[in-house]
């Protein structure tokens, strides 16, 4: 994000993410304090440890979605309205449309949808190129849905 945005959009995603999880981070780790004695113990006191590091790490992957998503909307809406006027031209030229295609919309368009909650939580490193193939990912299975609706409505 921060070689194509720049280091401020970085920040700001990162300074986001950490003020959200800053007062649970406190809460956690004094109930962690507490949990010094035998080894079930440490064990929990590790897993609350861990569980706030994931917390985080998806709290920063929201963020960056949320950041792609904004620079993103143009090109989803354009991609709505280009499916809609395709969508339009095949209606007076006597063409039928693809109810595979439409469908195929359909299921991608869920699909990319449970993938971006998916990517939130999944325990493995993402390349960059995660956040923005989901949004045109998006785009595209919106492009086929609605340039390949039935003909009346």
């Amino acid at each position: 994000m921060e070689a194509w945005a720049g280091p401020r959009t970085q920040t700001w995603i990162d300074s986001q993410a950490l003020s959200v999880f800053s007062g649970f981070a406190k809460e956690a780790e004094k109930a962690a304090h507490d949990l010094k004695g035998n080894s079930i113990e440490r064990w929990l006191a590790d897993r609350i440890y861990m569980s706030v590091i994931w917390a985080a790490t998806a709290a920063r992957r929201a963020y960056t979605l949320l950041m792609w998503m904004l620079l993103g909307i143009p090109l989803i809406l354009a991609a709505a309205v280009d499916g809609f006027y395709v969508r339009e031209i095949r209606k007076t030229a006597f063409v039928s449309q693809s109810p595979i295609r439409h469908k195929i919309g359909i299921h991608f368009f869920r699909l990319v949808g449970i993938a971006m909650v998916f990517w939130l939580f999944l325990p493995i490193p993402m390349p960059i190129v995660a956040a923005p193939a989901m949004v045109c990912f998006m785009a595209l299975s919106l492009w086929l849905w609605t340039g390949n609706l039935q003909k009346r409505l």
